[in-house]
């Protein structure tokens, strides 16, 4: 069986190197459904095909079935994946179970979870890999271009001297660069901050990173390996973290129950068995857990980000410089006060793991390129040169702004229809004009200018709705809300918004029809469904956008307020552009 094996990694090594030579890695990825670092690590002979599971609701063999008979990929790795899944099916046999299989589990796996775990790893994979209803890529995977880090020791020493977005764009000549790659700098390390600024691909970074852990754990359980011996994922929202660990229950279920929301949006609930393993992995001598926590700082509100530090440092205490928990959080360095220990080891207990600090780089120019290569390929659209070229070009106000990955996705998109706008703030005017319009849904032919939603008067109806929507949860007097509760947010839209339509609400039509934003919950009983901008920037530029429009006595009463706090940093910005156009 070893024979056939090796036989087999030999084969689909040699036909993805003959595949090499006319198709680009990603456009391997894209057609097989997986993720870049996998079709290396069969290319590397790491390990075989899955033929068996599902990728985002299809199998690599139906993925390639669908491909017409004369595709090149189809032709040369058809033949090959198929022998793969015959001696897949001879060696898995049924699952294995008994006495044998517990061997070295600890007590918490000894009922034999294996079918749950790898239920949760399926779920946790699919949900991470969702896009933007907006965006042209299926899944995170396709649409993610790989960059580098800059580790630093001291963030309130050292980032003065990297450049932030806003930085960027006032001195386009100095960006932060990475040099170190993301699997060098996260392997070894036992805590890690991800700092960046927004829309530099942070979350995006930490689902593909949390797929890439789930997939590596799926692989190995397929392979038969035990499952004390397998790293496992769990993937949760800084939010989230904050108001679980502040309604009790201790800090073990409020860390999983945190986990637990992201799955939830799939209809996935952890079972008790599948928690009793995870649980028992939060401690020092448990096998390997990754902690992923996104979006830090994004809690504003004081208590809830006293929650989240205590949160943070209960993981920490877990985690040791050579055990325990790895943890990866994310931030804006913008503000953030680190929330681990770093007061140095107790006398008789073992070292504790310091935090590494990894800035995530920018996208270089050719990486642009890609990326809209990319979406145009995925659309299928024809690549408009005459719309997105100068937006590179040396003389170009966006050039060095485009290379912040959401910007660029922006610029894709509204390229479907329209030249990209020379500034920053303008193109925040085009992508809410491209999404309220519907010009980026494919279902939608209507002719441009037609249709209730390209109507006129809506949109002028929509842009002052959201405007009032995100003004008001920038000033809640609770502080900057980045969400709001979806009945809270109807009310607001209802005042100055577009009349609703038949029983959508104007809230849903928002979420479901334009893309302008995102739904969390609501789908567990007990919890109450919220509303999310689908990103910060665009909350922050419709909030510049009406400061700016505020009578001269009332903008300088916001002058304090935007000097002094960490929140508005982002809408000074925009409205600096905004008064300077």
């Amino acid at each position: 069986m070893a024979v056939e094996r090796e036989n087999l990694v030999c084969a689909v090594r040699d036909a993805l190197l003959d595949l090499d030579s006319r198709h680009s890695n990603r456009a391997l990825s894209e057609a097989l459904g997986v993720a870049t670092s996998t079709v290396s690590d069969w290319r590397n002979g790491k390990s075989l095909p899955d033929t068996t599971r599902e990728y985002d609701g299809l199998t690599i063999l139906a993925r390639l079935e669908r491909l017409p008979g004369e595709h090149d990929v189809r032709r040369v790795l058809l033949p090959v994946l198929r022998r793969v899944h015959e001696y897949a099916k001879v060696r898995m046999g049924p699952p294995r179970r008994g006495p044998d299989f517990a061997i070295g589990v600890n007590e918490a796996e000894l009922d034999d979870p294996i079918d749950e775990v790898v239920d949760y790893l399926r779920a946790l994979h699919e949900a991470l890999g969702r896009t933007p209803s907006w965006h042209r890529h299926a899944v995170v995977d396709a649409g993610f271009l790989e960059r580098k880090v800059t580790m630093i020791t001291h963030p309130a020493r050292d980032l003065h001297q990297i450049t932030t977005p806003t930085q960027m764009y006032s001195a386009p000549n100095r960006i932060v660069e990475g040099r170190v790659a993301w699997r060098e700098a996260i392997t070894p390390t036992r805590i890690a901050v991800v700092l960046a600024d927004a829309g530099y691909g942070k979350s995006w970074l930490l689902k593909l990173y949390g797929r890439i852990l789930c997939q590596e754990a799926l692989d190995r359980l397929g392979r038969g390996e035990l499952l004390a011996d397998v790293p496992l994922p769990i993937w949760l929202h800084a939010a989230d973290l904050a108001s679980r660990w502040t309604t009790g229950g201790g800090p073990i279920a409020s860390v999983l129950d945190a986990a637990g929301t992201v799955t939830a949006e799939k209809g996935y609930v952890p079972s008790s068995a599948l928690r009793k393993v995870l649980a028992a992995r939060l401690a020092r001598s448990g096998p390997d857990l990754h902690v992923l926590v996104d979006a830090y700082d994004e809690v504003f509100d004081d208590n809830d980000h006293q929650a989240a530090g205590k949160a943070l440092r209960w993981l920490a205490s877990l985690t040791t410089a050579q055990s325990g928990p790895r943890i990866v959080l994310s931030s804006r360095p913008s503000g953030y006060q680190c929330p681990f220990s770093t007061a140095g080891p107790v006398p008789g207990t073992p070292q504790p793991a310091d935090p590494r600090y990894l800035l995530l780089g920018a996208l270089s120019e050719d990486q642009v390129t890609e990326l809209w290569q990319g979406w145009y390929s995925a659309a299928p659209l024809p690549y408009p040169a005459e719309r997105l070229d100068p937006v590179l070009r040396p003389d170009s106000r966006m050039r060095d702004f485009a290379r912040v990955p959401l910007v660029a996705a922006f610029c894709a998109v509204v390229a479907e229809t329209t030249a990209v706008h020379p500034t920053r703030a303008g193109l925040y005017d085009q992508v809410l004009a491209t999404f309220l319009s519907l010009a980026w849904k494919e279902d939608d032919r209507s002719p441009r200018g037609t249709g209730p939603a390209r109507d006129p008067v809506q949109q002028v109806a929509w842009n002052r709705a959201l405007e009032d929507l995100a003004w008001g949860m920038a000033t809640d007097p609770r502080g900057w809300c980045d969400a709001i509760e979806a009945a809270a947010c109807e009310d607001q839209l209802a005042a100055r918004g577009p009349a609703a339509s038949g029983r959508e609400s104007r809230t849903s039509r928002l979420v479901r029809e334009h893309g302008i934003l995102v739904m969390l919950g609501g789908t567990m009983a007990g919890v109450t469904a919220k509303v999310l901008w689908i990103h910060r920037s665009v909350h922050e530029f419709l909030t510049a956008r009406r400061l700016v429009g505020l009578p001269a006595a009332e903008g300088r009463a916001m002058v304090e307020l935007l000097a002094t706090s960490p929140q508005w940093i982002g809408v000074r910005d925009f409205a600096m552009e905004l008064r300077s156009e």
